[in-house]
């Protein structure tokens, strides 16, 4: 950590920085994730009971949890509580040796995974981990926290390679990817972190193609098999990326069809800045700009059309947009629990115990940051798709959770909400700030390109040393 300050204080370029960012995520990634991996309280992440029996499930070591007084894999967290309240938890998880079970005895979860789903898929790492920490020492703790590091190690080093490879956007990947959400994700057995690491590469697959503008067998290739993975390996939600690639595939068909119309067309005058900016309201094109208007109408349509059928099942569009209304103008949750914070600076927002203001300085950086990178996007369309890619997953997992919590007893506040949705499935979708921001006719640029650098490592460091020391002192002192 000395030498990455010392490094931080030396002047570099913005080049020589780029290329001193991929190191800086691993280092950093690395660090963490260890830490968070030896650290963390036994399921502490999100569904962990759930997580821990699939995977082990797929090793062939089932493990017999009742054992651990834990009879629910839905329980989170709460079950494990008293052995670290009452300081018998290295007993009980790391020293007590696990008693394994038949399969078909579980009372749940007692089939496995199909083996082309993301649940499979994207448990395989921890299954490889589980296996070997219960070759090492058979206890509950070592086969997690063995799981636990695998993943870490594997998905790390994947991610310092897009870094690596993407040619702009590095510092926003390595934010993002940095975050305590991702990071408490990578150091866990949920699915969650593959998928973050295949969105992030499909992102930076599409960024490369359209600042090379060609279509190659190679950039097809990385297309044909990213959409393959993602297939059988990502969540539906996260599928609305590969939008990305014909909409690259179609821009740079589009940008050499029209470039030979514009090389014929005469040289025009230079201009005053006034004029500039009258042409660049396209004033002299109304034909362009019907085309424009037309496209985007139609889609706006059929958008819709869209929801106002899929509104049918759940009162109708103006129930469901009420309801829409309701999630993002008033806060009925408990104040730990909200999905905003869960986004970027807790991924269990109920046990983090995560300060509102550290949720701020986050949401200040992934809105600036982007503007802090180079411009590389010509067309405006390629920008604003990403953008609405990013809104359209918003809606479509707010959506997916319309019907959620009516079959229990809650009250009319709640009954008012969409109940469910939670902030890890959009944080990997946060990179499309990065296409959007990166638009050359945006002109807002954040300087110097350091000073983003320092400041982003500072918040990645105090976030996620409070992320570890706030899940531990809760679970040892206020019950969480």
């Amino acid at each position: 950590m000395k030498n990455l300050i010392k490094k931080l204080r030396q002047n570099y370029d913005k080049a020589t920085l780029d290329k001193k960012i991929p190191k800086i995520y691993l280092m950093l990634a690395l660090f963490f994730g260890i830490l968070f991996s030896f650290g963390m309280p036994i399921f502490s992440e999100p569904d962990g009971q759930y997580h821990f029996t699939d995977s082990s499930n797929m090793a062939g070591l089932t493990v017999d949890l009742s054992r651990y007084d834990i009879t629910n894999p839905y329980s989170d967290i709460d079950d494990v509580l008293p052995s670290y309240q009452n300081g018998t938890y290295i007993d009980q998880f790391y020293r007590t040796k696990v008693h394994l079970m038949p399969r078909s005895e579980l009372p749940r979860l007692n089939d496995l995974p199909q083996v082309l789903s993301y649940d499979y898929i994207g448990h395989f790492l921890p299954m490889v981990g589980i296996w070997l920490g219960y070759h090492l020492y058979p206890s509950l703790g070592i086969m997690i926290t063995a799981a636990r590091l695998l993943t870490v190690f594997v998905l790390a080093i994947a991610m310092y390679f897009i870094i690596r490879w993407v040619k702009y956007g590095k510092l926003y990947f390595a934010a993002v990817m940095l975050s305590p959400v991702a990071l408490g994700q990578m150091a866990s057995l949920s699915y969650d972190s593959l998928s973050f690491v295949i969105c992030a590469a499909i992102i930076a697959v599409a960024i490369n193609t359209i600042v090379d503008k060609k279509i190659g067998f190679i950039a097809i290739s990385r297309m044909v098999l990213l959409s393959a993975i993602s297939l059988v390996a990502l969540k539906t939600n996260f599928l609305l990326l590969l939008v990305l690639f014909p909409a690259a595939i179609i821009w740079i068909f589009y940008s050499r069809w029209t470039a030979p119309i514009k090389q014929r067309l005469p040289i025009k005058p230079k201009r005053s800045r006034m004029d500039k900016e009258f042409e660049n309201l396209d004033v002299d094109n109304d034909e362009t700009n019907w085309s424009k208007r037309i496209i985007a109408g139609l889609i706006v349509v059929v958008v819709i059309v869209f929801i106002a059928v899929s509104s049918v099942n759940y009162g109708g569009i103006i129930d469901v947009g009420q309801r829409f209304f309701s999630n993002f103008t008033f806060n009925l949750m408990p104040a730990n629990r909200t999905d905003f914070q869960s986004v970027v600076t807790q991924p269990y927002a109920s046990i983090n115990n995560m300060p509102f203001w550290l949720a701020g300085f986050w949401y200040l950086l992934i809105a600036l940051l982007p503007f802090a990178e180079d411009k590389f996007v010509k067309s405006r369309w390629i920008s604003y798709l990403a953008l609405l890619l990013f809104v359209l997953n918003l809606v479509a997992i707010y959506f997916s959770y319309l019907s959620f919590g009516f079959d229990i007893n809650v009250t009319a506040g709640y009954l008012s909400l969409i109940y469910g949705p939670q902030g890890r499935y959009l944080t990997p979708t946060l990179l499309l700030f990065n296409i959007f921001a990166g638009n050359q006719h945006f002109k807002l640029k954040i300087k110097p390109y350091k000073t983003a650098l320092i400041a982003t490592v500072i918040i990645v460091v105090i976030s996620n040393s409070l992320l570890l020391f706030n899940t531990i002192y809760g679970a040892l002192f206020m019950g969480v």
